[in-house]
């Protein structure tokens, strides 16, 4: 019954929709917890380096992230979004941002091996 198949794909819809949620926000969750502990501007470049943004913008996104004391990969995120909301045209650094996995604490390897390498 053709009602019958709808009602099955909104409720697949909905459970995926709902599952993907829960990922990024435990993708959050998990960002939010993993502190940059290491040396802050490098942290900063690698991350600018491995994303492909300019010295300026790079120089930006640590500015916003020294101003908001969230240092977090988090707070990196936010920074990034925040430089690219202070610039017009900018959309090209949050569309990096977001379609990296830059947000995923698994995926930053460079970021750990900074904390571990600068930790007393």
């Amino acid at each position: 019954d053709h009602a019958f198949i709808l009602k099955m794909q909104d409720t697949v819809k909905a459970a995926v929709d709902e599952v993907r949620f829960s990922q990024v926000i435990d993708q959050m969750r998990e960002a939010a917890e993993a502190k940059i502990t290491g040396d802050i501007p490098e942290v900063v470049e690698l991350t600018s380096r491995k994303l492909k943004f300019t010295k300026d913008e790079s120089s930006g996104i640590l500015n916003h992230l020294i101003r908001d004391g969230d240092f977090s990969l988090y707070g990196l995120a936010n920074a990034v979004t925040k430089h690219s909301q202070d610039r017009s045209g900018s959309s090209r650094i949050f569309r990096s941002y977001s379609e990296s996995e830059a947000l995923e604490p698994d995926q930053c390897r460079s970021r750990k091996e900074i904390n571990l390498r600068n930790t007393p």
